[in-house]
Protein backbone atom coordinates (compact mmCIF):
# COMPACT_ATOMS: atom_id res chain seq x y z
CA UNK A 1 0.00 0.00 0.00
CA UNK A 2 1.34 3.55 -0.85
CA UNK A 3 0.45 7.28 -1.69
CA UNK A 4 -0.86 6.22 -5.21
CA UNK A 5 -3.61 4.01 -4.27
CA UNK A 6 -5.38 6.77 -2.56
CA UNK A 7 -5.06 9.20 -6.03
CA UNK A 8 -6.64 5.86 -8.09
CA UNK A 9 -9.36 5.92 -5.06
CA UNK A 10 -9.67 9.45 -6.14
CA UNK A 11 -10.00 8.85 -9.74
CA UNK A 12 -13.31 6.77 -9.49
CA UNK A 13 -15.02 10.17 -8.61
CA UNK A 14 -13.81 12.60 -11.49
CA UNK A 15 -15.90 14.45 -13.71
CA UNK A 16 -17.03 12.71 -17.02
CA UNK A 17 -15.59 14.55 -20.30
CA UNK A 18 -16.90 17.82 -21.45
CA UNK A 19 -18.62 19.18 -18.35
CA UNK A 20 -18.25 21.15 -15.65
CA UNK A 21 -18.94 19.82 -11.84
CA UNK A 22 -21.28 21.72 -9.76
CA UNK A 23 -20.36 23.34 -6.73
CA UNK A 24 -22.80 20.01 -5.05
CA UNK A 25 -20.85 17.43 -6.56
CA UNK A 26 -17.22 19.21 -5.20
CA UNK A 27 -19.00 19.42 -1.83
CA UNK A 28 -20.11 16.21 -2.05
CA UNK A 29 -16.49 14.83 -3.42
CA UNK A 30 -14.89 16.61 -1.00
CA UNK A 31 -16.71 15.19 2.16
CA UNK A 32 -16.64 12.19 0.77
CA UNK A 33 -12.87 11.76 -0.02
CA UNK A 34 -11.50 14.50 2.74
CA UNK A 35 -13.68 14.37 6.23
CA UNK A 36 -15.44 11.20 6.51
CA UNK A 37 -11.88 8.95 6.19
CA UNK A 38 -10.41 11.98 8.48
CA UNK A 39 -13.40 10.56 10.73
CA UNK A 40 -12.77 7.24 9.93
CA UNK A 41 -8.84 7.37 10.51
CA UNK A 42 -9.78 8.76 14.30
CA UNK A 43 -11.82 5.83 15.19
CA UNK A 44 -9.31 3.70 13.65
CA UNK A 45 -6.92 4.99 16.12
CA UNK A 46 -8.99 4.65 19.05
CA UNK A 47 -7.51 1.71 20.85
CA UNK A 48 -10.45 -0.72 21.50
CA UNK A 49 -11.29 -0.63 17.66
CA UNK A 50 -8.83 -3.17 16.39
CA UNK A 51 -11.15 -6.19 15.17
CA UNK A 52 -10.32 -6.82 11.27
CA UNK A 53 -13.49 -7.11 10.16
CA UNK A 54 -14.84 -4.20 11.70
CA UNK A 55 -11.60 -2.55 9.87
CA UNK A 56 -11.98 -3.65 6.57
CA UNK A 57 -15.52 -3.98 6.13
CA UNK A 58 -17.71 -2.55 8.45
CA UNK A 59 -16.48 0.96 8.83
CA UNK A 60 -15.77 1.44 4.96
CA UNK A 61 -19.54 0.40 4.35
CA UNK A 62 -20.54 2.82 7.03
CA UNK A 63 -18.78 5.57 5.72
CA UNK A 64 -18.92 4.64 1.94
CA UNK A 65 -22.72 4.69 2.90
CA UNK A 66 -22.57 8.24 4.35
CA UNK A 67 -20.70 9.19 1.84
CA UNK A 68 -23.71 8.47 -0.26
CA UNK A 69 -26.39 9.65 1.67
CA UNK A 70 -24.28 13.33 2.46
CA UNK A 71 -24.21 13.78 -1.39
CA UNK A 72 -27.95 12.39 -2.32
CA UNK A 73 -29.00 15.55 0.57
CA UNK A 74 -26.72 17.84 -1.76
CA UNK A 75 -28.79 17.09 -4.60
CA UNK A 76 -26.29 15.01 -6.73
CA UNK A 77 -26.88 12.83 -9.35
CA UNK A 78 -27.36 9.19 -7.79
CA UNK A 79 -24.06 8.18 -10.42
CA UNK A 80 -21.56 10.25 -9.12
CA UNK A 81 -23.02 9.80 -5.44
CA UNK A 82 -22.28 6.17 -5.69
CA UNK A 83 -19.33 7.06 -7.23
CA UNK A 84 -18.34 9.68 -3.76
CA UNK A 85 -19.34 6.34 -1.64
CA UNK A 86 -17.03 3.95 -3.45
CA UNK A 87 -13.96 6.17 -3.10
CA UNK A 88 -15.14 6.96 0.56
CA UNK A 89 -15.65 3.39 1.15
CA UNK A 90 -12.47 2.22 -0.60
CA UNK A 91 -10.11 5.34 1.15
CA UNK A 92 -11.47 3.57 4.19
CA UNK A 93 -10.55 -0.01 3.56
CA UNK A 94 -7.21 1.29 2.63
CA UNK A 95 -6.78 2.99 6.14
CA UNK A 96 -8.39 -0.10 8.01
CA UNK A 97 -6.30 -2.80 5.60
CA UNK A 98 -3.02 -0.43 6.36
CA UNK A 99 -3.88 -1.24 10.58
CA UNK A 100 -4.40 -4.84 10.77
CA UNK A 101 -1.05 -4.89 8.36
CA UNK A 102 0.62 -2.64 10.68
CA UNK A 103 -0.60 -4.78 13.90
CA UNK A 104 0.00 -7.84 12.79
CA UNK A 105 3.62 -6.95 11.78
CA UNK A 106 4.26 -6.01 15.14
CA UNK A 107 2.99 -8.98 17.29
CA UNK A 108 6.33 -10.60 17.21
CA UNK A 109 7.36 -7.74 19.33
Amino acid sequence: MDVFDVIIAMLFAGPSSGRQRPREENIGIAIATCVLPLIDLGLILLPHLKHPALLCLVLPVVFGGAACVSSRLLDVKIGYAVSHALACAFLCFLLGSGVVVLTVMTWGY
